[in-house]
């Protein structure tokens, strides 16, 4: 709320006067708070900036990043880039079974993935033909 006031300033009025309004109220009213003597050894901002750093730091691995990993469908792609691609829309029925509808809606979800991948794929090659055609006509 008040980026510009030193935690510790807040920490010491804060014990100072143990109310939060109280502080918030000189702040609002003075635009500062006093500086705390230096004999005041600051407690809470040391856990404050420890969780600050480690909000900053971004985690170094990512448990899913992204859908081909999160669903394991890297046997999938190698097949589909094996095979032709096919535009062979699958039929989806009702089935009885649990099973067989998870297994529908599984293969239905991946299909979709798979489907999105090829599509940016396909629109990323354009972008970059495009990109080279203005560099050329740019040049010349």
């Amino acid at each position: 709320m008040f980026p510009n006031i030193p935690i510790e300033s807040i920490e010491y009025d804060l014990g100072r006067t143990g109310s939060v309004e109280a502080t918030t109220e000189t702040l609002l009213t003075h635009g500062q708070l006093p500086n705390p003597p230096p004999s005041f050894i600051p407690r809470i901002s040391n856990l404050i900036s420890a969780r600050i750093s480690s909000f900053d730091k971004k985690p170094t691995t990512s448990s899913h990043d992204d859908l081909i990993k999160r669903y394991d469908l890297y046997a999938r792609i190698k097949a589909e880039e094996e095979r032709s691609v096919q535009k062979q829309e699958e039929t989806y029925q009702w089935y009885p079974e649990k099973e067989q509808r998870e297994a529908q809606l599984r293969r239905k979800r991946e299909t979709m993935i798979l489907r999105a991948r090829r599509s940016l794929k396909e629109k990323d090659k354009n972008e970059q033909k495009t990109c080279l055609l203005d560099e050329k006509n740019t040049m010349s």
